[in-house]
C-alpha cells in the first residue's frame, strides 16, 4: 500500500472516530441531562476509573494502556464538560 493509501485510511478513521466521539458526547449530555433532574453530581470518580480500568484492558500493541488512558482521560473530561452545561447552552 503507498503513503498516500495510507494516509487516505487514516483520514477515514479519523472521520469515523470524530463520529463516535460526537455520538458519545451526545450521550453524556442526555446524562448530564438526567443527572440535573436527579440532582446527582457531575463528577462521579469511582464509574471514571472503572471505565479507565476496562479500556486499559481492552488496549493491544501498539497503543500502550498508559497512552490510552492519557487519551481517554482527555475525553471524559470534554463529556463532563457538556454535563456541567445546561441543555439550551450553545456548544460550538
Amino acid at each position: 500500500m503507498s503513503l498516500d493509501d495510507l494516509r487516505q485510511r487514516i483520514d477515514e478513521l479519523d472521520a469515523r472516530m470524530i463520529e463516535l466521539l460526537n455520538e458519545r458526547a451526545g450521550l453524556a449530555a442526555e446524562i448530564g441531562e438526567e443527572k440535573r433532574r436527579t440532582g446527582s453530581a457531575v463528577f462521579d470518580p469511582a464509574r471514571e476509573e472503572k471505565v479507565i480500568s476496562r479500556l486499559r484492558t481492552m488496549c493491544h500493541a501498539p497503543l500502550d494502556p498508559d497512552a490510552v488512558e492519557r487519551i481517554f482521560r482527555q475525553v471524559i473530561a470534554a463529556c463532563a464538560d457538556l454535563q456541567k452545561q445546561s441543555p439550551d447552552e450553545d456548544v460550538q
